[in-house]
Protein backbone atom coordinates (compact mmCIF):
# COMPACT_ATOMS: atom_id res chain seq x y z
CA UNK A 1 0.00 0.00 0.00
CA UNK A 2 0.81 3.82 -0.36
CA UNK A 3 -0.38 7.04 -0.20
CA UNK A 4 -0.99 10.37 -2.29
CA UNK A 5 -1.52 13.44 0.07
CA UNK A 6 -2.31 16.83 -1.50
CA UNK A 7 -2.70 20.09 0.08
CA UNK A 8 -4.44 22.12 -2.24
CA UNK A 9 -3.85 26.06 -2.54
CA UNK A 10 -2.01 26.76 0.87
CA UNK A 11 -3.07 29.73 2.26
CA UNK A 12 -0.25 30.12 5.46
CA UNK A 13 2.94 28.58 6.78
CA UNK A 14 5.30 29.48 10.30
CA UNK A 15 8.08 32.02 9.28
CA UNK A 16 11.37 30.05 9.55
CA UNK A 17 13.88 32.44 11.47
CA UNK A 18 16.51 30.29 9.69
CA UNK A 19 15.35 31.54 6.68
CA UNK A 20 17.53 35.05 4.50
CA UNK A 21 14.01 36.48 4.35
CA UNK A 22 14.06 40.10 5.39
CA UNK A 23 11.50 41.64 7.76
CA UNK A 24 9.97 44.79 5.48
CA UNK A 25 8.68 46.19 9.16
CA UNK A 26 12.46 47.14 9.96
CA UNK A 27 13.36 47.90 6.41
CA UNK A 28 10.52 50.15 6.62
CA UNK A 29 11.86 52.58 10.18
CA UNK A 30 13.86 54.39 7.55
CA UNK A 31 11.17 55.92 6.00
CA UNK A 32 9.38 57.24 8.92
CA UNK A 33 12.16 60.03 7.89
CA UNK A 34 12.03 60.32 4.73
CA UNK A 35 12.68 63.70 3.25
CA UNK A 36 9.56 63.16 0.91
CA UNK A 37 7.46 61.80 3.95
CA UNK A 38 5.15 64.21 5.53
CA UNK A 39 6.26 64.26 9.33
CA UNK A 40 2.37 64.85 10.48
CA UNK A 41 2.18 61.59 8.51
CA UNK A 42 5.05 60.06 10.49
CA UNK A 43 3.91 60.41 13.82
CA UNK A 44 0.12 59.25 12.68
CA UNK A 45 -0.24 55.78 14.80
CA UNK A 46 -0.57 52.66 12.77
CA UNK A 47 -4.52 51.66 12.56
CA UNK A 48 -4.55 47.84 13.18
CA UNK A 49 -7.61 46.02 12.85
CA UNK A 50 -9.81 44.78 15.66
CA UNK A 51 -8.15 41.90 17.79
CA UNK A 52 -4.79 42.08 16.01
CA UNK A 53 -2.07 39.94 17.78
CA UNK A 54 1.40 40.41 15.28
CA UNK A 55 2.48 36.69 14.84
CA UNK A 56 5.26 34.80 13.11
CA UNK A 57 2.73 33.07 10.48
CA UNK A 58 3.11 34.16 6.74
CA UNK A 59 0.06 34.78 4.09
CA UNK A 60 0.13 33.34 0.88
CA UNK A 61 0.41 35.47 -1.93
CA UNK A 62 -2.58 34.50 -3.33
CA UNK A 63 -4.59 36.23 -0.08
CA UNK A 64 -2.10 38.80 0.69
CA UNK A 65 -3.40 41.16 -1.92
CA UNK A 66 -6.70 41.45 -0.77
CA UNK A 67 -5.12 41.55 2.77
CA UNK A 68 -3.30 44.95 1.78
CA UNK A 69 -5.88 46.39 0.41
CA UNK A 70 -8.36 46.31 3.12
CA UNK A 71 -5.63 47.38 5.44
CA UNK A 72 -4.33 50.44 3.37
CA UNK A 73 -8.58 51.49 3.28
CA UNK A 74 -8.78 51.38 7.07
CA UNK A 75 -5.40 52.83 7.26
CA UNK A 76 -6.64 55.88 4.54
CA UNK A 77 -9.77 56.34 6.76
CA UNK A 78 -8.06 56.72 9.85
CA UNK A 79 -5.85 59.42 8.41
CA UNK A 80 -8.69 61.20 7.06
CA UNK A 81 -9.44 62.47 10.62
CA UNK A 82 -5.71 63.85 11.15
CA UNK A 83 -6.60 67.57 10.69
CA UNK A 84 -2.75 68.31 9.35
CA UNK A 85 -3.16 66.03 6.72
CA UNK A 86 -6.66 67.69 5.53
CA UNK A 87 -6.40 68.07 1.74
CA UNK A 88 -3.53 66.39 1.48
CA UNK A 89 -4.30 63.41 -0.48
CA UNK A 90 -0.80 62.41 -1.61
CA UNK A 91 0.66 62.57 1.76
CA UNK A 92 -2.05 60.32 3.08
CA UNK A 93 -1.75 57.89 0.48
CA UNK A 94 1.99 57.83 1.25
CA UNK A 95 1.01 57.43 4.96
CA UNK A 96 -1.46 54.66 5.01
CA UNK A 97 1.08 52.73 2.13
CA UNK A 98 3.46 52.54 5.08
CA UNK A 99 1.23 51.75 8.00
CA UNK A 100 -0.54 49.39 5.72
CA UNK A 101 3.28 47.57 5.54
CA UNK A 102 4.02 47.79 8.54
CA UNK A 103 0.86 46.09 9.92
CA UNK A 104 1.09 43.21 7.70
CA UNK A 105 3.65 39.92 8.51
CA UNK A 106 5.61 40.74 5.04
CA UNK A 107 8.70 39.39 4.49
CA UNK A 108 11.22 40.17 1.52
CA UNK A 109 14.07 38.29 -0.34
CA UNK A 110 15.65 41.39 -2.44
CA UNK A 111 15.75 44.92 -0.32
CA UNK A 112 17.28 46.79 -2.84
CA UNK A 113 14.29 45.92 -4.71
CA UNK A 114 11.72 46.93 -2.12
CA UNK A 115 13.84 49.92 -1.23
CA UNK A 116 13.78 51.36 -4.63
CA UNK A 117 10.01 50.89 -5.62
CA UNK A 118 9.07 52.86 -1.93
CA UNK A 119 11.32 55.41 -3.13
CA UNK A 120 9.56 56.09 -6.17
CA UNK A 121 6.06 56.16 -4.05
CA UNK A 122 7.89 58.86 -1.59
CA UNK A 123 8.84 61.05 -4.38
CA UNK A 124 5.61 60.87 -6.16
CA UNK A 125 3.81 64.46 -6.71
CA UNK A 126 0.14 63.85 -7.69
CA UNK A 127 -2.26 61.76 -6.62
CA UNK A 128 -2.26 59.88 -10.03
CA UNK A 129 1.46 58.71 -9.61
CA UNK A 130 0.59 57.99 -6.05
CA UNK A 131 -1.71 55.57 -6.80
CA UNK A 132 -0.05 54.00 -9.97
CA UNK A 133 3.62 53.60 -7.79
CA UNK A 134 1.24 52.17 -5.14
CA UNK A 135 0.00 49.32 -6.92
CA UNK A 136 3.83 48.53 -8.51
CA UNK A 137 4.82 48.82 -4.42
CA UNK A 138 2.34 46.10 -3.50
CA UNK A 139 2.96 44.28 -6.27
CA UNK A 140 6.73 44.36 -5.99
CA UNK A 141 6.55 43.28 -2.55
CA UNK A 142 3.78 40.57 -2.74
CA UNK A 143 6.42 38.91 -5.46
CA UNK A 144 9.34 39.02 -3.17
CA UNK A 145 7.01 37.60 -0.15
CA UNK A 146 5.53 34.83 -2.48
CA UNK A 147 9.44 33.60 -2.55
CA UNK A 148 10.21 33.72 0.40
CA UNK A 149 6.23 32.18 1.66
CA UNK A 150 7.66 29.49 -0.75
CA UNK A 151 10.89 28.36 0.67
CA UNK A 152 9.09 28.47 4.08
CA UNK A 153 6.87 25.90 2.90
CA UNK A 154 9.63 24.13 1.81
CA UNK A 155 11.40 24.05 5.12
CA UNK A 156 8.48 23.17 6.58
CA UNK A 157 7.76 20.11 4.79
CA UNK A 158 11.51 18.91 5.11
CA UNK A 159 10.71 19.42 9.03
CA UNK A 160 7.99 17.44 8.96
CA UNK A 161 9.57 14.35 7.28
CA UNK A 162 12.05 14.24 9.49
CA UNK A 163 10.35 14.57 12.56
CA UNK A 164 8.08 12.01 10.71
CA UNK A 165 11.55 10.00 10.92
CA UNK A 166 12.52 10.15 7.33
CA UNK A 167 15.85 11.88 8.52
CA UNK A 168 18.06 11.20 5.00
CA UNK A 169 16.69 14.40 3.35
CA UNK A 170 17.65 15.54 -0.18
CA UNK A 171 15.91 18.44 -2.18
CA UNK A 172 16.58 19.53 -5.63
CA UNK A 173 14.88 22.83 -7.37
CA UNK A 174 13.28 21.04 -10.77
CA UNK A 175 12.80 24.26 -12.27
CA UNK A 176 11.40 28.07 -11.34
CA UNK A 177 7.67 26.13 -9.93
CA UNK A 178 8.46 23.18 -9.00
CA UNK A 179 10.45 22.16 -5.91
CA UNK A 180 10.75 18.30 -5.10
CA UNK A 181 11.81 16.87 -1.65
CA UNK A 182 12.86 13.17 -0.84
CA UNK A 183 13.18 11.76 2.23
CA UNK A 184 14.27 8.49 3.19
CA UNK A 185 13.91 6.28 6.42
CA UNK A 186 16.22 3.68 8.01
CA UNK A 187 14.00 0.95 6.15
CA UNK A 188 14.67 2.89 2.77
CA UNK A 189 11.10 3.76 2.80
CA UNK A 190 10.92 7.52 0.56
CA UNK A 191 8.66 10.28 1.82
CA UNK A 192 8.27 12.30 -1.81
CA UNK A 193 6.63 15.60 -1.96
CA UNK A 194 6.63 18.15 -4.82
CA UNK A 195 5.88 21.52 -4.24
CA UNK A 196 3.81 23.26 -7.44
CA UNK A 197 3.59 26.93 -7.34
CA UNK A 198 2.21 28.49 -10.85
CA UNK A 199 2.16 31.59 -12.59
CA UNK A 200 -0.05 33.58 -9.70
CA UNK A 201 2.35 32.31 -6.72
CA UNK A 202 -0.63 29.64 -5.73
CA UNK A 203 1.33 26.96 -3.56
CA UNK A 204 0.02 23.16 -3.84
CA UNK A 205 1.92 19.99 -2.05
CA UNK A 206 1.88 16.75 -3.18
CA UNK A 207 3.35 13.64 -1.25
CA UNK A 208 3.48 10.31 -1.58
CA UNK A 209 5.12 7.03 0.17
CA UNK A 210 7.40 4.78 -1.80
CA UNK A 211 8.57 1.27 -0.95
CA UNK A 212 5.90 0.57 1.99
CA UNK A 213 5.12 -2.82 2.14
CA UNK A 214 4.24 -3.25 6.10
CA UNK A 215 0.79 -1.25 5.77
CA UNK A 216 2.04 1.44 7.97
CA UNK A 217 1.19 4.10 5.23
CA UNK A 218 -2.09 5.06 6.45
CA UNK A 219 0.01 5.90 9.94
CA UNK A 220 2.76 6.97 8.93
CA UNK A 221 0.89 10.20 6.80
CA UNK A 222 -1.33 10.89 9.94
CA UNK A 223 2.41 11.90 11.54
CA UNK A 224 3.36 13.67 8.65
CA UNK A 225 0.46 15.81 8.11
CA UNK A 226 0.34 16.37 12.01
CA UNK A 227 4.06 17.47 11.80
CA UNK A 228 3.20 19.99 9.06
CA UNK A 229 -0.06 21.58 11.02
CA UNK A 230 2.17 21.80 13.68
CA UNK A 231 4.38 24.33 11.33
CA UNK A 232 1.47 26.31 10.49
CA UNK A 233 0.79 24.85 6.99
CA UNK A 234 -2.97 25.49 6.19
CA UNK A 235 -4.69 24.71 2.94
CA UNK A 236 -8.12 25.47 1.08
CA UNK A 237 -8.29 21.89 0.71
CA UNK A 238 -6.64 18.87 1.53
CA UNK A 239 -6.92 15.42 -0.63
CA UNK A 240 -5.63 11.81 0.38
CA UNK A 241 -6.15 8.43 -0.85
CA UNK A 242 -4.56 5.33 -1.19
CA UNK A 243 -2.76 4.10 -3.98
CA UNK A 244 -3.10 0.00 -4.05
CA UNK A 245 0.44 -0.18 -4.04
CA UNK A 246 0.99 1.65 -7.35
CA UNK A 247 2.23 4.91 -7.59
CA UNK A 248 0.66 7.78 -8.83
CA UNK A 249 3.51 10.44 -8.82
CA UNK A 250 6.18 9.93 -12.17
CA UNK A 251 9.00 10.38 -10.09
CA UNK A 252 7.72 7.95 -7.60
CA UNK A 253 7.18 5.07 -9.88
CA UNK A 254 10.88 5.93 -11.46
CA UNK A 255 12.44 5.22 -7.60
CA UNK A 256 9.65 1.99 -7.72
CA UNK A 257 10.78 0.85 -10.75
CA UNK A 258 14.63 1.00 -9.96
CA UNK A 259 13.60 -0.84 -6.91
CA UNK A 260 11.62 -3.72 -8.40
CA UNK A 261 14.65 -3.74 -10.74
CA UNK A 262 17.26 -4.44 -8.18
CA UNK A 263 15.22 -6.88 -6.81
CA UNK A 264 14.66 -9.04 -9.24
CA UNK A 265 16.03 -12.38 -9.22
CA UNK A 266 15.51 -15.23 -12.60
CA UNK A 267 14.56 -18.46 -11.18
CA UNK A 268 16.23 -20.16 -14.90
CA UNK A 269 19.28 -18.00 -14.24
CA UNK A 270 22.52 -20.86 -14.55
CA UNK A 271 24.95 -20.05 -11.09
CA UNK A 272 28.63 -20.70 -12.46
CA UNK A 273 30.75 -21.78 -9.51
CA UNK A 274 34.35 -20.67 -10.06
CA UNK A 275 35.81 -23.87 -10.47
CA UNK A 276 33.29 -25.25 -13.50
CA UNK A 277 34.52 -21.66 -14.81
CA UNK A 278 38.03 -22.34 -15.16
CA UNK A 279 37.34 -25.86 -16.63
CA UNK A 280 35.14 -24.14 -19.10
CA UNK A 281 38.02 -21.61 -20.14
CA UNK A 282 40.49 -24.93 -20.90
CA UNK A 283 37.74 -26.21 -22.50
CA UNK A 284 37.57 -23.13 -24.63
CA UNK A 285 40.75 -22.88 -24.96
Amino acid sequence: MSENNSYIQVQKVKEIPTLSGISIENLLSAFDSFDAFPLAASQTAIVRPAGYVKTSVLLSQVYLHSALQKSFNQNISALNGVVSLKNQMIAKIKAAAIRTLKTENLTIEDQAVVTNSIQKLMRTTTIKEATEELSSTFRTIGKQHAIVFTGAVSAAVRTAGIKTGFEQVRSEIVNPGLTRIVATNSKGINLISEIHTDRNHKVDIVSELEGITDGSCRQIMEQFNQNLADLGIIAERKDRKPTGGNCIMEYAKNLNRKRNTQKRVFSDEMVIKPKDEQKIYQFIN
